[in-house]
């Protein structure tokens, strides 16, 4: 039977995303289809037409970006789960660490927050990395222009020593984009030319199948140097229990891993 207002099986809508990403998921079917009439309905696509939509995704990364949140959702804020944000920069500092990448960045929110937390914590050498499949993501992470309800957990005086206010948009200064950057990349292709001392990687894997999980955090695993720590998102944490290549660590009621 058809899903209620979609052309073709719910399934058909994810098999293009496999297609088109690489990634098998396991979405939340009721909300997931929920939000693809919604997208059908403010995009104005024909749902009946999947030649048609592939074609409009590869050639438009903010629809791209749309149709990626159905089944994915990205969204972020400044300063999210700030207690593992401060706990990467405290792991930075004790370890004389140096590298750190965010995956996915969304459209920068937790790069910045760690830039931020790291400047106030007087560590001004870090280098951070972002990076995220959707190229719409990545164009806004780099313009670095946030709507001022990212910003609702960020002090006044932090906003005010670290944003340009835009009218109801907050612009980041030059000093947080000193030794950031931003690429597009899938998690599962993932060009290991760099390897870094904490990777975060929080709210993604929970909606992969545990075929693309195994797959992505392999790759993960090969991003990281020696002796380097991955920073997953609370409710990941159990999905790491037959991975013996990476050492569950704690500090306090904080969980992440170390390479070993």
């Amino acid at each position: 039977m058809k899903e209620k207002h979609l052309s073709f099986l719910f399934e058909n809508y994810i098999a293009l995303l496999n297609k088109l990403t690489g990634c098998h998921v396991l979405p939340d079917r009721e909300i997931s289809t929920k939000r693809m009439v919604r997208f059908f309905e403010k995009t104005g696509l024909n749902s009946g037409n999947i030649p048609e939509l592939e074609a409009t995704l590869r050639k438009k990364p903010e629809i791209f970006n749309m149709f990626l949140e159905i089944f994915i959702p990205l969204e972020s804020h400044f300063f999210r789960e700030n207690d593992y944000l401060n706990l990467a920069i405290k792991l930075l500092m004790e370890k004389k660490l140096k590298t750190v990448l965010s995956l996915p960045c969304a459209k920068g929110e937790e790069v910045y927050s760690l830039k931020i937390i790291a400047l106030e914590k007087g560590v001004k050498d870090v280098e951070i990395t972002g990076i995220d499949i959707s190229e719409y993501a990545i164009k806004k992470a780099k313009k670095g222009l946030y709507p001022s309800t990212s910003l609702n957990k960020i002090p006044l005086t932090l906003k005010e020593k670290y944003f340009i206010k835009e009218k109801e948009y907050y612009l980041v200064k030059d000093k947080l984009k000193h030794r950031v950057q931003f690429f597009q990349e899938n998690i599962l292709t993932l060009n290991i030319e760099k390897m870094y001392d904490i990777i975060l990687c929080r709210n993604l894997l929970m909606y992969f199948s545990e075929k693309t999980r195994r797959k992505a955090i392999m790759k993960l695993y090969e991003a990281m140097k020696k002796n380097a720590f991955l920073i997953p998102g609370k409710s990941e944490i159990p999905l790491f229990g037959n991975f013996n290549i990476l050492k569950r660590e704690e500090k306090g009621k904080l969980i992440y891993f170390k390479k070993v």
